[in-house]
């Protein structure tokens, strides 16, 4: 990973391409090499072309499963969490610039270069229209779809070009390119099972005995 400047996870257009000043990516996350390590970087702009940055202050090491969060609150603040933890905020911003175009999971979208695609695996992977942390939490292993969920991906097809949404408003994703499928070992531990208490310790856990003291 070291010769990739940028490593995209998530973003979104105003539109679709091609590539011209109204029509590049307007929010987006990814890992960002500082030149020596990568951090992870979640960005938007708002409808003035002002860009807002929240950066970890974890280093993303290879061959670690991390759970990351990005919160909007109503207010307008920005939170982002690793492993469960906050590790940076701003006050309320503005609003993000309105979206009309694509939403790309693991790149920037058409015509993207394999240098910013993303490096690595995704195992879960959920959108909401609520702010679902407001301080640290323990994360959720697998997540459940509900009324506030406005796309949930398990990526457990396998094989194939699309992984489903298991949310409740059909947004399954289409990959450009054939995917890299993957056994499901995140954290060593099958899909549906329990995170405290399952005798696997996970990144963000102090410990893990398999809950044999309370």
């Amino acid at each position: 990973l070291s010769n990739k400047t940028i490593s995209y996870v998530v973003t979104a257009r105003v539109t679709a391409y091609p590539v011209v000043e109204n029509t590049k990516v307007t929010e987006a996350m990814y890992l960002y090499w500082t030149g020596g390590s990568f951090v992870l970087k979640a960005r938007y702009e708002d409808g003035s072309d002002n860009d807002y940055f929240l950066t970890s202050q974890t280093t993303f090491e290879q061959g670690i499963w991390y759970h990351v969060a990005y919160v909007r609150a109503a207010s307008g603040e920005q939170k982002l969490y690793i492993n469960g933890k906050q590790e940076a905020s701003s006050p309320s911003d503005p609003a993000p610039s309105s979206l009309a175009g694509m939403t790309c999971v693991g790149s920037t979208g058409a015509g993207t270069s394999a240098a910013s695609s993303v490096h690595g695996l995704l195992d879960e992977l959920r959108v909401s229209n609520i702010e679902r942390y407001s301080g640290d939490f323990i994360p959720a292993r697998r997540f459940t779809s509900d009324g506030n969920t406005l796309g949930l991906w398990h990526f457990d097809e396998g094989t194939g070009g699309t992984a489903l949404d298991a949310g409740p408003s059909g947004h399954d994703l289409i990959f450009k390119d054939n995917a890299d499928w993957a056994p499901d070992d995140c954290y060593g531990t099958s899909p549906d099972a329990a995170i405290c208490g399952d005798g696997q310790q996970a990144a963000w856990e102090e410990c893990d005995d398999g809950n044999e003291e309370d």
